[in-house]
């Protein structure tokens, strides 16, 4: 083929040759060149032939020596034509038999660039559903190229190419393509030309091969008709391997989410699910380093729950938090995020030096924000929109496994703590007295209601003689079980002490001791104890930081009882005093705790001392039953249907 298109060249450079140079003498004859004065005479058709023989002869002994030339030169290219007819047919050959596309375009990238003399090569192939060919797979570059580089399929570069049946040249053809095929062209390198050779499968471009020579080499025009009868052999093969691959990763993912959502109705644990939603995106979607934040949007903290490939030291110095990175960024805005290279996103937070591309997704539920799932690549441009897709799919599983193991670990969480609750409760009512004592002329009443926190609530009536009685009310800090023990650490020391000779300011003292010694930082107790003798109608005592009994009288204001300290367990060695108070026949005195004067109502107004006050001052004559019935009854009304946050405690004496 190529001997005979030779010779029709020939035949017309020389046919050509002869009309110019007879026309050439036609032109110097009539001008009267010097040369050619002695032809002046002769006439014009004997004058036309003369020189047709002159310029002939030479011309018609020129063919034989070109066809020599020719001949020979075929005879010294000949054994590179059969080494890359030869090479082609190999690498051809060793690709049959190969379904799977990574492995067959890693030979045929290979066999290319052993072809090509260590050339350039960047094969763009087909990105389902984007409209684009997208970068595959790269030979020769010295710099990794992005991933994410894209030809649309309705750009000119690959429109031409889909008609085109051999390689097109660039620069030669650069003055055709838009502006992002010209910047491709300038990634891919155009020193000294680019050869784009196109793929063609069933009459459609399936493919094109970028080929950027090293320097121009004799025969370019051989290896450029090698390289596309090849393609148009592997096009097919590559073809079918690509649409093998594509189907079985569907159908990877298909089984991935199914194994994915069985073992999420199998386990609840957090943490478990969370592992399997990690492994599942290793083997769908790929990552070097990848991460599930979990979001607390009403503290706007984000927590690194679990990470693969991230130095965490380094995760709890940078402190993300919502609006803060493309993680947060994700997370405040409720959308993905996809960076092709992330040296130049303004968001991007260096957490791993080597990431080159990143992609986030914000896993939502009702339209709250759950977590983050990030993926991070060393590859620039490793993640497309398709994986995106992909993502988002194991997004909704994750979205069904936070949500299910959230409500898991809330029902444990209840269930725990319902029985904390119920232990804290008997242990409270443990200690509280079963009976109120007798005493001449002394009235007592207690009420106590729980909250569903249950405090650290006591209180205790001791006999100490038969005109004696000892009064104490206090609050542990704290709700729960820890509360409870504390509350009974208190109360067990509080008992033995007052079985000695101790006066109250040194009770007191003695059990702030004992509570810095057995308590730890920050814990405390509020507490009041006072010792009623009936006999000299006197009321002494010492109050540790407790809300003041009140001392009512009618007709007179009341009084605070408020002589002590500090609160016990705060600060070791400290002193306390203590305070009198004369009693009348007709007074009440009512000791209670945070939870009757922090009772708060719908508005969240308390019900407060005055309160307290008004209703007392309005049954200061009846019995201490009916003054502490009336004030359950007010502030429950206050209250009404809120949940108390506290528990109740009140004691009344009333002394006849």
């Amino acid at each position: 083929m190529n001997w005979n298109r030779d010779r029709l060249a020939g035949t017309v450079t020389d046919t050509i040759l002869v009309v110019v140079l007879v026309a050439v003498a036609y032109v110097l004859n009539r001008l009267h060149i010097a040369w050619t004065v002695p032809f002046r005479s002769i006439p014009l058709a004997l004058e036309l032939l003369l020189f047709a023989v002159i310029v002939v002869v030479p011309v018609s002994l020129y063919s034989p020596v070109e066809r020599r030339l020719y001949a020979f030169n075929k005879r010294l290219l000949r054994p590179e034509l059969d080494r890359l007819h030869r090479a082609a047919d190999e690498l051809f050959r060793s690709c049959i038999g190969l379904f799977e596309l990574d492995p067959m375009l890693t030979r045929v990238m290979d066999g290319l660039e052993g072809l090509t003399g260590g050339a350039r090569l960047a094969l763009f192939l087909p990105e389902e559903e984007e409209g684009v060919l997208r970068l595959t797979a790269t030979r020769g570059f010295s710099e990794e190229l992005p991933a994410d580089l894209a030809l649309a399929e309705e750009g000119p570069l690959a429109a031409g190419l889909a008609q085109a049946c051999e390689p097109s040249v660039f620069p030669d053809r650069r003055s055709t393509l838009d502006g992002a095929e010209r910047l491709l062209l300038d990634r891919l390198g155009g020193e000294p030309e680019v050869w784009a050779v196109p793929m063609h499968t069933a009459g459609a471009l399936t493919g094109v091969l970028f080929v950027t020579p090293q320097h121009r080499r004799r025969g370019a025009g051989r290896l450029q008709e090698t390289l596309m009868l090849l393609l148009a052999r592997l096009a097919v093969l590559i073809e079918d391997a690509r649409l093998y691959s594509l189907a079985r990763r569907e159908s990877l993912e298909k089984d991935l989410l199914f194994e994915v959502g069985s073992r999420i109705s199998a386990a609840l644990d957090r943490d478990q699910l969370l592992e399997t939603v990690m492994d599942g995106l290793a083997r769908v979607v790929g990552y070097d380093a990848a991460g599930i934040f979990l979001v607390d949007g009403e503290q706007g903290r984000i927590e690194h729950h679990i990470v693969r490939g991230y130095d965490e030291t380094v995760l709890d110095e940078v402190g993300l938090r919502i609006g803060e990175g493309l993680v947060g960024r994700a997370a405040e805005t409720a959308r993905p995020i996809l960076v092709s290279d992330v040296r130049d996103d303004p968001w991007y937070v260096a957490a791993r030096p080597s990431t080159r591309s990143e992609i986030v997704l914000p896993v939502t539920v009702e339209g709250r924000i759950l977590a983050v799932i990030n993926l991070e690549s060393d590859r620039l441009g490793a993640y497309t929109r398709k994986d995106l897709r992909r993502l988002q799919r194991f997004g909704n599983q994750a979205a069904i496994a936070l949500q299910n193991a959230r409500l898991y670990e809330e029902a444990r969480q209840k269930r725990s703590l319902e029985q904390e609750l119920e232990l804290a409760w008997e242990i409270q009512r443990a200690l509280l007295p079963r009976s109120m004592p007798e005493m001449k002329g002394v009235e007592a009443a207690a009420y106590m209601r729980p909250s569903r926190s249950v405090g650290g609530d006591l209180y205790d009536l001791v006999p100490l003689g038969p005109a004696r009685l000892g009064i104490a009310i206090g609050d542990v800090s704290g709700k729960g079980t820890p509360a409870a023990i504390l509350m009974a650490s208190l109360y067990a020391s509080f008992r033995s002490l007052t079985r000695g000779a101790l006066n109250l300011p040194q009770i007191m003292a003695r059990l702030n001791d004992l509570l810095c010694e057995n308590t730890g930082v920050g814990r405390y107790a509020t507490f009041f104890y006072g010792v009623l003798d009936r006999s000299q109608m006197l009321l002494r005592y010492s109050n540790a930081g407790h809300f003041p009994p009140l001392l009512l009288r009618p007709g007179e204001e009341p009084r605070l009882l408020t002589e002590g300290g500090i609160v016990l367990g705060w600060l070791p060695g400290s002193e306390y005093q203590e305070g009198q108070a004369e009693l009348e026949p007709g007074d009440v005195l009512l000791l209670y705790t945070d939870g009757l004067i922090e009772a708060e109502d719908a508005a969240g107004e308390m019900f407060g001392e005055e309160r307290i006050v008004d209703v007392a001052a309005t049954v200061i004559g009846r019995s201490a039953r009916e003054v502490l019935e009336e004030l359950r009854i007010a502030v429950e009304t206050h209250s009404g249907d809120r949940e108390v946050g506290d528990d109740l405690t009140m004691v009344v004496l009333r002394l006849d």
